[in-house]
């Protein structure tokens, strides 16, 4: 956010422990009990007039390949199923919930660097 990237956090759970972390995390676009994630990376990319090769994205299930394979940047969890692994750019070192989006942004950020 700081870096001046929209971040939105963009789940199937409706658990009240994933609202709370994007909560503490003060992630603004946050959604809930999702059941297209492609769609909704879409209409935030339209309202802040990217396009969806200019998102990135993390996620770890077999429902998230088509949203991973749609934008520019992709990774995943080490544990996620090797079917997500193939299709994303990065995978994390470390698991959900002990850094693993924070490694993703570290990487992000590094490549912005880069340019």
């Amino acid at each position: 956010k700081e870096a001046g990237y929209v971040v939105a956090f963009i789940t199937y759970s409706g658990f009240e422990s994933a609202k709370e972390r994007a909560k503490m995390l003060g992630i603004e676009e946050a959604y809930f009990e999702v059941s297209d994630k492609l769609q909704v990376m879409k209409d935030i990319a339209h309202r802040h007039g990217v396009a969806l090769s200019q998102c990135a994205f993390m996620g770890d299930d077999l429902p998230d390949i088509s949203l991973l394979e749609a934008v520019g940047l992709s990774g995943t969890v080490p544990e996620a199923m090797d079917a997500v692994k193939r299709v994303c750019d990065f995978v994390a070192t470390r698991s959900a919930g002990n850094g693993a989006a924070r490694e993703f942004i570290e990487y992000i950020l590094s490549l912005e660097k880069e340019r």
